[in-house]
């Protein structure tokens, strides 16, 4: 079987993966397997990033990765510190956008041997 159907069961699959995931902290309460997915989650979403930016943007990676790590250690600590998980990560989120717009901002003026253009 090939196409929209292969589509549909690998969406179906993945949904599926998914639903038991969110069940996972009531099955196992414990916070070292909750602390092991949460690392295996945040390593797909780089290897994800990546993916994106390098396999079809086709641009050449000079550090997203540090961005994506200050993202997830604001909402590290200020998850650790009492604030609410959907706040720790849109706070995360927001510093890593700022602080990508503005080195990408000074980046995007490079010219020269320093621009792709």
């Amino acid at each position: 079987m090939t196409g929209a159907g292969t589509e549909r069961r690998w969406g179906i699959a993945i949904l599926a993966a998914l639903g038991l995931l969110a069940l996972l902290p009531l099955a196992r309460p414990r916070e070292d397997v909750l602390n092991f997915a949460f690392l295996v989650l945040l390593s797909i979403t780089l290897a994800e990033s990546w993916n994106i930016l390098a396999g079809y943007a086709g641009q050449v990676n000079l550090g997203h990765a540090a961005f994506f790590g200050l993202g997830a250690l604001v909402t590290r600590t200020l998850w650790s510190a009492g604030i609410p998980v959907l706040l720790a990560m849109a706070a995360g989120a927001a510093t890593a956008t700022v602080f990508a717009l503005a080195i990408g901002a000074a980046a995007f003026r490079l010219r020269g041997a320093y621009s792709t253009g």
